[in-house]
Parts: C-alpha cells; structure tokens; sequence
C-alpha cells in the first residue's frame, strides 16, 4: 500500500542497481521510475502528477518527490527491452533535453572543465572514427583487388 510504482530492468545501470540491491531511495535517478516499461499507482500519481512545466525527466522528478513523501519504488524482475536508433539531430535534441532536465532536477553544474573534457572527447572520437573507417576502406580496396587478380579465388 506504500508503493508508487515499479520499475523494470532494461538498461546496464537497472541491472547493477537490481543486482546490487540499489533502491530507489539511495539511487532515484537510476532505481526511480521511468516511462518506459514501469507501472505507477494510479492514486499516488492522481495525488502527485508529473509536472508540465520540466523540458525532460519528468519521471525522475516524481521518482524523487514521491521518494521523499515516505512512498517506496521497487525493481520487479521482469525485462522490457528496446532499442531507439536516433539521427545526429535527434542525438543534440536529447543532449539538450538531459541537460536541462539533469540541471532541474538534481540541479547538476555544467563546469568549464566538463565543457572543455567534452569538446575534446567530441573531436577525439571524430578523428579516430575517421581513422578506422579511412582503414577499413583500403582495406576492403586490397581485399578487392587481391580477390580480383587472385587465381585462386576463381573456378
């Protein structure tokens, strides 16, 4: 009867957190609810409904206010699994949005030096996908060409 909702296993953190008896009163942010896959108690939600007014993360900011009204949020051992293939502006959409929901609900910083580390990481991983992929095309040029002039390959 103190239960606002459950919360599925779908995500690497969900099973560190259920594996390790994490609750959602020492983790809210990765053992509250989310939309996908978990079920709310319909009186808790009438009595506490999401605020409109947050860009993200509504879920996460119930999670945390009904947490804090003495209402328990529990794992359930069952597996919802999904997964969302996004476009480089669906990706900077959702950056955004964590980043404003992050900011209004645990009220987390941006520091310069996450700014910078995040930059540089950026434009990191760019050279070295470019790297791997000016590989991988010579080598499927070689492999084509060895296949080509290669006798053994042919009947």
């Amino acid at each position: 009867q103190n239960l606002a909702g459950l919360r599925c296993l779908h995500s690497p953190n969900d099973y560190h957190n259920y594996v390790n008896g994490i609750t959602a009163q020492e983790d809210p942010n990765k053992s509250g609810l989310i939309f996908s896959g978990s079920a709310f108690a319909e009186a808790v939600w009438e009595k506490n409904t999401f605020r409109e007014d947050l860009a993200t993360f509504e879920d996460k900011e119930w999670s945390k206010r009904v947490l804090a009204a003495g209402f328990e949020i529990d794992f359930v051992p069952a597996i919802f699994s999904y997964e969302i293939k996004r476009t480089r502006q669906q990706d900077f959409f959702r950056f955004k949005n964590d980043i404003l929901g992050n900011y209004q609900v645990w009220n987390e910083q941006i520091t310069v030096r996450q700014i910078v580390n995040g930059f540089a990481g950026g434009v990191i991983r760019c050279i070295a996908n470019f790297g791997f992929s000016i590989m991988y095309t010579f080598q499927r040029l070689l492999f084509l060409c060895r296949f080509k002039w290669n006798k053994k390959y042919r009947r």
